[in-house]
């Protein structure tokens, strides 16, 4: 990057790259219409992470460990509200789901 100030004088700056790949974010899709969710952790630190899902009383529909960062959600029977947690060491992700 060069920038030419006011007076003519040039400077040289360094050119820095920004890695977005990491950012924190968990993505819920449906797979079909039979309650199955796609679930994809969007950070390398969860790959392997542990997930759970609770119902609004706070008790655990499903859980286990996600592979290469992703799972699939077998809710077929469960209609509602649903919270979705996926805890890893550095950072712990929350996602509210509706399933109708």
């Amino acid at each position: 990057l060069r920038q030419v100030d006011v007076d003519g004088k040039e400077t040289i700056l360094k050119t820095i790259a920004i890695d977005c790949s990491g950012d924190n974010h968990l993505v819920i899709t449906p797979i079909g219409s039979n309650g199955d969710f796609l679930l994809v952790a969007g950070s390398y630190t969860l790959a392997n992470a542990p997930f759970a899902v609770y119902d609004l009383l706070g008790t655990t529909i499903a859980s286990g460990n996600l592979k290469n960062g992703q799972t699939t959600l077998q809710l077929g029977k469960e209609k509602g509200l649903v919270f979705v947690r996926v805890s890893g060491e550095e950072v712990t992700l929350e996602q509210r789901l509706v399933v109708e």
